[in-house]
């Protein structure tokens, strides 16, 4: 099993689950609002990029982003 991480706002998120654009979660996302779907999936928070792709994350508190 891969770890796959995301950089959003100057944060750090470990991605918990990702759902396509074309997918029923785009619907429920916008039917039950992103509260409702966190406390379901037990979450921090649900992102979307520019391509329409849901991601369910927690933020990774004690990481420092370091650019090389």
């Amino acid at each position: 099993m891969q770890i796959e991480f995301l950089e959003a706002n100057n944060k750090l998120w470990i991605v918990k689950r990702r759902f396509p654009a074309d997918s029923w979660f785009t619907k429920a996302v916008e039917t039950y609002g992103g509260e409702a779907i966190c406390k379901e999936y037990c979450v921090e928070r649900v992102l979307r990029d520019a391509n329409g792709v849901h991601y369910l994350v927690n933020e990774v508190s004690d990481a420092e982003i370091v650019n090389d």
